[in-house]
């Protein structure tokens, strides 16, 4: 089965959201993880960002934030970075890894703009991921920040704008990945 990583500062906030949700999303056909990269290991997710995932229904289970480590990455199928320099960090952690380490929403914007993925099964799709994403001469990655900005500690409205984001960024790349529609609901097979 493969294994999705997503990846923060402190994996209490941005990556543990991410994570549930695509976890939600891409049911049993992945293990998904998180870490930070100066991680606040031990915590659990920041009440401000499990409140508003319990509160959209998702079920959200005890977390404690890890580090990254080059184990987690080599050992990872796909990487999701919330920000470049989350990106950055990973790279210089394990430079093998650098062709599955991607920004959440560079993802979402392939998604988006309809990059082909090869394979009839997540497995597959992902092992094509990197050379649909080299190839990927139809979307501009300039287009605005890919950034997803941290709201640890800053007011409710901000992570609010922040899960919101993330929700929608995992949906379209959960999506994409799977080869369906965003329409189209997750059945366990």
């Amino acid at each position: 089965m493969p294994t999705v990583l997503t990846v923060c500062t402190g994996n209490i906030c941005r990556s543990p959201a991410a994570a549930v949700l695509l976890q939600q999303h891409l049911g049993e056909h992945a293990t998904v993880l998180g870490a930070g990269v100066t991680a606040m290991v031990g915590w659990d997710i920041d009440p401000p960002m499990r409140g508003l995932l319990e509160s959209d229904g998702v079920e959200v289970h005890r977390h404690a934030g890890q580090q990254l480590t080059p184990t987690l990455l080599s050992d990872a199928d796909l990487v999701v970075a919330m920000t470049s320099a989350h990106r950055r960090a990973a790279v210089e952690l394990d430079p093998t890894a650098a062709p599955r380490i991607f920004l959440l929403r560079q993802l979402e914007a392939a998604a988006r703009a309809g990059v082909a993925l090869q394979g009839s099964d997540l497995e597959s799709r992902l092992e094509c991921l990197p050379e649909a994403m080299s190839g990927a001469k139809t979307v501009n990655w300039d287009a605005g920040d890919l950034d997803v900005p941290d709201p640890y500690g800053r007011p409710r409205h901000e992570y609010e704008e922040n899960y919101r984001s993330i929700r929608e960024s995992t949906l379209t790349v959960a999506a994409w990945l799977m080869g369906r529609s965003r329409a189209e609901p997750h059945h366990a097979d």
